[in-house]
């Protein structure tokens, strides 16, 4: 049946094959999948080995895993990549490597439409060092895991997606965000100290980690969309910041989660989803999960007026006995009853948005705790959406 198959049907199953989703969110993990991807597809038949050779973009995933011992096997797939692949933009992730892999992908650096680094901070030198170009054409998702000095970045104009790991100088990062025009995403596990104000105006996305909270006092992003924090280390000095991204529209957060430094964020009245968030990747460090203090929805469901008047949509990510508790969950019921109770309120009445969805996330051994539970919400959201994923 597969050599009966037109050409251009079969490049589009190929492209299926090896598409890697939304490429400004990739894993910074290597994919034995992906990297297979393109020698199971030659492997069909002679017709499919011939249409795959001949398809460059099926040959552009250069990702390693991070065992020294394992490069040297993987240098007969680099030699077939490098073939392959000719000139189309490719996907390079690196974990810990010999230096002589280092210095092999460091010439192809121009190439990359995404660059994981997750290196010393010499090897990274390298790649930055290898290229004579002042510019690198295809990169879209740079993610860089030590690194001390940002000042001297090449010229990036379709950058997207930055994220930046340890030592992480803010001098360096306020020069460079002068030469990012198309930045919409941007991530920092650690700095270095203070700097001045960082103009973010096209950034869409902010992700911060506990340790660098401090930075959102000095961002000023008029076009952020989405907004990520830890909670454990707000303070009343973010109130003076809300006002520069007051655009954020979903604000996910984790750590511990208490009416007293969520309220910090109630200028935030743009905010129509709230995240839960139990696993957030940033950079290469997964966060504990959020743990909601036992009242937070009851004291949330009494403000008034009512904080967020544009909530519509709560995720909770990965519910455990740690995160959430009964209190928690009957505090939640109140809210939504609130909340719904207040999108009925008559036209002269401020208008507030009704809860329209919830997903739930949460552990196979709570099925029976939750059961009573979700029926409740269930009949609380009407026509609205629930979506229930036990684990």
């Amino acid at each position: 049946m597969p050599s009966f198959l037109p050409d251009d049907v079969l490049l589009y199953i190929f492209g299926q094959a090896v598409d890697r989703g939304d490429i400004t969110w990739p894993k910074t993990d290597y994919s034995r999948e992906f990297a297979a991807a393109p020698f199971k597809l030659a492997a069909v038949c002679p017709r499919w080995r011939t249409l795959a050779r001949a398809t460059c973009s099926l040959w552009t995933y250069f990702g390693f895993p991070g065992h020294f011992e394992s490069h040297h096997a993987h240098l007969p797939r680099l030699e077939i990549l490098l073939a392959l692949s000719k000139e189309a933009p490719i996907d390079l992730e690196l974990a810990p490597a010999s230096f002589k892999l280092v210095q092999i992908l460091a010439t192809l650096v121009r190439r990359c439409r995404t660059l994981v680094l997750d290196v010393s901070t010499g090897m990274t030198a390298v790649f930055f060092a290898a290229s004579s170009s002042d510019t690198w054409p295809y990169l879209e998702f740079l993610s860089v895991r030590y690194t001390n000095r940002l000042h001297g970045l090449p010229h990036l104009p379709r950058l997207l997606c930055m994220h930046l790991g340890y030592y992480c100088s803010m001098t360096g990062l306020r020069d460079a965000l002068t030469q990012l025009p198309s930045l919409t995403t941007l991530t920092i596990l650690q700095s270095d100290g203070e700097e001045d104000t960082h103009a973010l105006l096209r950034a869409v996305s902010l992700q911060l980690t506990e340790s660098v909270c401090w930075v959102f006092r000095k961002v000023r992003a008029p076009a952020l969309h989405r907004l990520a924090l830890d909670l454990g280390n707000l303070n009343n000095d973010v109130l003076s910041a809300t006002q520069h991204v007051a655009s954020v529209k979903h604000l996910q957060i984790w750590g511990a989660v208490d009416f007293e430094n969520l309220v910090l964020l109630q200028d935030l009245r743009q905010i129509s989803r709230l995240t839960f968030a139990v696993a957030v990747e940033v950079g290469w460090v997964w966060k504990e999960s959020y743990h909601l203090s036992a009242n937070l929805f009851q004291d949330l469901s009494a403000v008034v007026p009512p904080m967020w008047p544009l909530l519509k949509r709560i995720d909770f990510c990965s519910m455990n006995t740690r995160s959430t508790s009964s209190q928690s969950h009957e505090g939640l019921l109140k809210f939504i009853a609130s909340r719904q109770n207040r999108g009925n309120a008559l036209a002269t009445e401020p208008t507030v948005s009704r809860i329209q969805e919830v997903h739930l996330d949460y552990h196979h051994n709570r099925e029976e705790e939750m059961r009573s539970f979700v029926l409740r919400l269930q009949d609380l959201l009407k026509d609205g959406t629930l979506q229930v994923r036990p684990y």
